[in-house]
Formats: C-alpha cells, sequence, structure tokens
C-alpha cells in the first residue's frame, strides 16, 4: 500500500508533490473561501487517499505501515482495533480518535451491552503473538500526521480566512479536519445558496453556442469545478448527470443523431461514459476538418493570400517576386516574340488574377460549405436539367448592376448585347470572305473572337483555371463553367453572374 511510512516523513522526504490532492481528471482541488464549499473539497479530498492509498491506517487506527512491514501504533490498545478483536470501523469521512478515547468508549458500550471487555494493556505492552507485526511508535504517527496537515495546507492553505485554523491544529492533519468540518457545519446560508445557484446554471445552460471539441471540455470542467463544491448529498445522481449529456449532444445537430445511435448500442450509466461517446464524436470531427486541411491546402492558400495582402513585409514581398515570376514564365512560354510593353496590361491582369486564386475557398465536399447558418436557405427553381430558371431574392445579383443585377446571368441585358455584337462581327467578317476583301486576316480575327492578344487571353485564362479552384471566363464563352468566383480575362466585356 502506498501509505505514509519511514520514507514518507517531513525529516526526509525531499519531493512532496505526491501529497498535493486532486481531483481525478489531474486538477488541483483548491478552496475558494466559501465556508459552504468545506464539506464537498473534503468528500473529493478523501477520494484522493484513498485513490492513492495515503494515511488510510491513520484514518482507521491511529496507526502507520513501515517500510519493514511492522505497524507502528501510538497505543498498545489499538491491537485490538488492528487485530479485528474489536470491531469499530473507520475512515476518512469519521476519523478515529485518540486511542485512549476510544478504547474507553469501547468500554462503556461493551459493559452497557452486558459483552465482555478486554482487558487494558497500556501497562502490559504489545502481546507476544502480536510482537512481529506491531511495536508501539507515537512518533511515527505523529510524523504522518504532520504529513497530513502540510497536505490538507495544499487545498487550504492559500484562503486567508482559515490560516487560524492551521494554527489551532498545532500541527496535526486529524485535529485540522476536526476544525474544518466544524466549520462547515456554521456556513451561511448565503454561502450555500451561491454554490447551489451557480451548479444550477451551469447544468441549465448546458454548452453556449455551437457545441465544438474546446467548449465542450470547458463545459465539463466548469461542471466538475461546481459539483465538487457541493456536499455529496445534494450532487446529482449518475442517471441526472447523463441526461444532461444527452441534452447537451440533442441540442446539436451535427452529433445528435450519431451519439443516440452509440447510445443506444451502449447506454452510458455515468457522466464519464456519456461525455466519452460524445468526446469521441467531436474528436472525430476535428480530426476530419485536419484531414481536409491538409489534402485540400485550404489552410496554407489562405495564409498566402493574407501574407500576399500585407505589403511591406519580407513575406509580402516575397510572394509579390514569386507571382511576377510566374506571369513572365508564363508570358515567355506562350507568346515568346510579344513585347514587354506589348504584355504590361497583360501581366498586370495576370497578377491580379493569381492573387485572386490565393483567397480561402469552401471546401465543396463539405456539407453546406461557406452556408451562413442565420440566412434563410434560398429556394431556387430550377428545370428539368436542373438549371435555374429566374433569378429570386436571395440569389446573388449579376455584376452588371442593370437594375440592380436581379437576373440571372442568361438574361443580362449586356451579355445579350454583347451577343449581338459578336454575331454581327461574325457575320460580317463571313460576308466579306465571301466577297473575297483584302481583310482577309483581321475578318478572320475578328471571327476567332479577337485578334493575338485575345488568342493569349485564352490560353492564360486557361491556364489559370488549371492551377486554380476558381473558373476563368474564356472570352466569347456563353457563360462561366461554375459558379464558384469567376475572373474575366483582358478583353471580356459584359458582366459575369452567379446562376
Amino acid at each position: 500500500m502506498s501509505d505514509d511510512s519511514t520514507t514518507n516523513t517531513l525529516s526526509n522526504t525531499a519531493d512532496l508533490n505526491y501529497l498535493v490532492p486532486v481531483t481525478i481528471d489531474k486538477e488541483p482541488i483548491i478552496f475558494e473561501d466559501n465556508d459552504a464549499t468545506i464539506e464537498g473539497i473534503l468528500y473529493e479530498v478523501g477520494r484522493f487517499y484513498k485513490r492513492t492509498g495515503l494515511f488510510q491506517m491513520l484514518f482507521k487506527h491511529r496507526a502507520v505501515p513501515l517500510s519493514n512491514g511492522k505497524l507502528a501504533v501510538e497505543s498498545v490498545n489499538t491491537v485490538w482495533y488492528t487485530s479485528g478483536k474489536i470491531a469499530d470501523p473507520r475512515d476518512f469521512n469519521d476519523v478515529c480518535p485518540p486511542t485512549t478515547t476510544r478504547y474507553a468508549n469501547t468500554v462503556r458500550a461493551m459493559t452497557r451491552a452486558g459483552s465482555t471487555v478486554p482487558p487494558d494493556l497500556t501497562d502490559k505492552g504489545v502481546p507476544k503473538q502480536l510482537e512481529h507485526s506491531v511495536i508501539l511508535a507515537p512518533h511515527h504517527v505523529e510524523a504522518s500526521s504532520a504529513l497530513l496537515l502540510k497536505s490538507l495546507g495544499y487545498v487550504f492553505g492559500s484562503a486567508e480566512s482559515v490560516e487560524n485554523l492551521f494554527d489551532d491544529a498545532d500541527g496535526c492533519g486529524l485535529k485540522l479536519l476536526e476544525l474544518l468540518r466544524d466549520r462547515a457545519t456554521k456556513a451561511s446560508p448565503r454561502d450555500k445558496a451561491l454554490i447551489a445557484a451557480t451548479h444550477a446554471r451551469i447544468v441549465r445552460e448546458g454548452v453556449s453556442g455551437e457545441n465544438t471539441l474546446p467548449g465542450f471540455k470547458s463545459f465539463l470542467k466548469e461542471y466538475k469545478k461546481a459539483k465538487r463544491n457541493l456536499p455529496a448529498a445534494v450532487r446529482q445522481t449518475p442517471e441526472a448527470e447523463v441526461e444532461m449529456i444527452n441534452l447537451v449532444a440533442a441540442k446539436d445537430p451535427a452529433s445528435r443523431e450519431i451519439y443516440e445511435l452509440r447510445a443506444e448500442a451502449k447506454p452510458p450509466t455515468t457522466l464519464a461514459e456519456a461525455s466519452d461517446i460524445l468526446l469521441l464524436i467531436l474528436r472525430g470531427r476535428v480530426r476530419a476538418e485536419q484531414i481536409d486541411e491538409v489534402t485540400t491546402g485550404a489552410k496554407p492558400l489562405a495564409l498566402a493570400a493574407a501574407t500576399a495582402g500585407g505589403g511591406g513585409n519580407a513575406a509580402s514581398t516575397g510572394a509579390e517576386s514569386a507571382i511576377d515570376q510566374a506571369i513572365a514564365a508564363a508570358l515567355a512560354s506562350i507568346a515568346p516574340g510579344a513585347g514587354l510593353a506589348g504584355t504590361t496590361a497583360l501581366a498586370a491582369h495576370l497578377k491580379a488574377a493569381l492573387a485572386a486564386t490565393l483567397q480561402a475557398v469552401p471546401d465543396p465536399r463539405k456539407a453546406r460549405a461557406g452556408h451562413d447558418p442565420n440566412k434563410p436557405k434560398v429556394e431556387v427553381p430550377r428545370g428539368a436539367d436542373n438549371k435555374p430558371l429566374r433569378w429570386v431574392e436571395g440569389m446573388p445579383p449579376c455584376r452588371c448592376g442593370v437594375n440592380g443585377g436581379k437576373h440571372l446571368y442568361k438574361d443580362c441585358p449586356k451579355k445579350a448585347e454583347k451577343d449581338k455584337k459578336a454575331k454581327a462581327a461574325k457575320d460580317a467578317a463571313k460576308a466579306a470572305a465571301a466577297a473575297g476583301g483584302d481583310d482577309t486576316a483581321g475578318t478572320a480575327a475578328v471571327a476567332n473572337g479577337g485578334g493575338a492578344e485575345d488568342s493569349l487571353s485564352r490560353q492564360l485564362a486557361a491556364l489559370l483555371a488549371s492551377i486554380s479552384p476558381a473558373t476563368a471566363v474564356v472570352p466569347g464563352a456563353s457563360e462561366p463553367t461554375s459558379t464558384s468566383t469567376a475572373v474575366a480575362a483582358p478583353g471580356a466585356q459584359g458582366a459575369v453572374g452567379s446562376e
């Protein structure tokens, strides 16, 4: 048993950290100067001593197990209790009184009951049959009681109001326990009301906001602290604590169904079992998000966008330099004969487009990515081909600005005007070619959607589309290829709308 021994005394113990009372979750137990919490705190301290095996013989018999296997007692009459000859069960919650008082009480009780009283061994010494296991050593008992006082000091020592109790205990931890319990009985009604109201509020409110792993852990820590301050008799039953966790899980749409399935497969019976189920679900959600970050690179892109927009620091300078080099390499490979002046506009546009691709974008594989939970869902009327039939309130407006952009891209007036001009130019080119005009190269260029600059724009837009989740709009295309952010190439007219 991990109890006090000749190696655990004030004089020869170098490391006393084992004496610091903590909860089963390794949280230090600290008294915060409310007398109504003393009883609950002592209950938790007693559980700590029971888990660690500290001071158990001291509480039961005012005895100490020694490293040589013997038991040190403060009085010879203690052997009647340690040997089981007299039954008088004691523990932390009902500490053994001094052996002289204990033996006197036993004699009176047995005399009234007409039982045979064991003889007083004070002047006779330890019986020979017990000499191999028991020695009379009251100084060991005093040293163990002093260690108990030190251990309780970690819990109550920081409270100014109980400093006088340590003085009154006169170096005896068992005496301090007696004084603390007496003080707990004198707690004011306001002190009791405060701890009861705090506990009730935590239970009533549960987890505020979205149920996340940090939020739920914080709730558990706060609840256990409030529970620790309550006397054991008025704490919630295990069944009530399970129902509390059930309610926390039921309020979270993202975890309620899987929690119910796991709770039905193995119904929890304690707070620890119920919270473990919900913690496992929340940890799994965090791991899934971390996997998405690693596999999609969403977080690095967001960080790169923030860095590129910082301006003036080394990180932003490096990002801009990398973009400039990418633009130069792309232009050199696509149009090796073009001069720097002829590609300046394209370079500036491509630089802006590349920077735009560094914006963090919602992962489309996540359910309702980018959805604002406070906004009502827009019901879009769709045809048999699943394409929108018309614009409704709540949909993104067209960027043309005509009538506030309240129309689909396919119904955009500017798009219609652009398509009309493109068709007229194409018809004119065909007519000129049929008539054998001299401007064959020019009309062919118009028919193909523009000159060399427009051809280069198409190739650059295709390059952007291959390296970015954003969609580049190719000049002359009837509509964008997706509903994500669109980047218009130089020379493109009209507006881009999201359907």
